[in-house]
């Protein structure tokens, strides 16, 4: 079974556009860093190659428990 992940953290993230219902985009995610059961990704989504928001998030991996 695949590992689930929350949203636990957004640290940043700029809309530069809308994106309206019948557009489709793509969503691009690069894992910056992990620490213990959370992961920092950086995130840019676009539309048409152009865009229309970006940020950082952080992520929580379901059913761990943070160690301290």
């Amino acid at each position: 079974k695949p590992p689930v992940f929350f949203l636990a953290q957004v640290l940043t993230f700029k809309l530069a556009r809308e994106v309206l219902p019948d557009q489709t985009i793509t969503i691009f995610a690069a894992l910056e860093r992990e620490f213990g059961t959370l992961a920092q990704f950086s995130c840019q989504i676009e539309e048409s190659q152009t865009v229309v928001a970006s940020g950082r998030v952080v992520l929580s991996q379901q059913g761990s428990v943070p160690s301290n």
